[in-house]
C-alpha cells in the first residue's frame, strides 16, 4: 500500500510539472498566434508554479509577452495597475535566471524598454502625489541600470544623477525625510552640480 501511495505521489507530482511547461509552451503558441488575453492567462500561472518560476525560458515568454501588452495597441484592454510592473519584473527575472546567456539579446533590450516604462509611470504617480508608488516605480530603474551595458538610457537623459534627484524629490513632498536624505547624500557623493 505504502508502494502505492508513494507511486501515486510521484506521479501527481510529474504531471505537475508537465503542465506548467506544456503553460509555458502554450503561451508561446498563443503570444505567437496574437492570442494575448490566453497567453497573459497561461504564463501568469506558469510564472506562479514552483516547477516553472525560476525557468529562464518561461521569463522569456513572460517578458515577450508583456511587453507585446504594454506596446501593443491592439491591448488596451489587458493592462491595468500591474501591467508595467510584471513587465519590469519580467524583464528582471530572465535577466537573472538566465545564467547561460540564452536569451539575453532580447531581455537586454526589453529591460531599456522596461526602464522607460518604469520611468514614466514613476511620473504618473509623482503627478498624483501618490509618491510611495512613485519611488517605487523610480527605485525599479535604478536597478535596471546594471543591464544598461550600451548605456541607452543615459543617452536618452536618464542616468542614475537624475534618478535619485527624483526619488529625493518625491520623497522630500512625501515627507519621507530619510529617504530624501539618502538619496541627497548619493548625489552629494557623485559630485552632484546642482543646488
Amino acid at each position: 500500500m505504502k508502494k502505492l501511495v508513494l507511486t501515486l505521489s510521484a506521479a501527481a507530482c510529474l504531471s505537475a510539472a508537465f503542465a506548467q511547461r506544456s503553460n509555458v509552451e502554450s503561451a508561446a503558441i498563443y503570444l505567437r498566434n496574437s492570442e494575448m488575453k490566453d497567453a497573459k492567462q497561461t504564463i501568469d500561472q506558469a510564472a506562479a508554479h514552483e516547477e516553472t518560476k525560476n525557468d529562464p525560458k518561461m521569463w522569456f515568454y513572460r517578458t515577450a509577452i508583456y511587453d507585446t501588452i504594454v506596446h501593443g495597441k491592439d491591448y488596451n484592454a489587458l493592462i491595468d495597475n500591474s501591467t508595467v510592473e510584471q513587465f519590469i519584473l519580467a524583464t528582471q527575472g530572465c535577466l537573472q535566471s538566465d545564467t547561460k546567456k540564452k536569451y539575453e539579446y532580447y531581455c537586454g533590450y526589453a529591460v531599456i524598454n522596461a526602464s522607460f516604462d518604469a520611468y514614466n509611470k514613476a511620473i504618473e504617480y509623482a503627478q498624483k502625489q501618490e509618491y510611495n508608488n512613485a519611488i517605487k516605480y523610480y527605485s525599479y530603474v535604478l536597478e535596471n541600470m546594471k543591464w544598461d551595458k550600451d548605456g541607452q538610457l543615459k543617452k536618452n537623459n536618464l542616468s542614475d544623477k537624475n534618478v535619485h534627484l527624483a526619488i529625493a524629490d518625491a520623497a522630500y513632498k512625501d515627507k519621507n525625510r530619510p529617504v530624501a536624505k539618502e538619496h541627497l547624500q548619493k548625489l552629494m557623493d557623485v559630485d552632484y552640480n546642482d543646488h
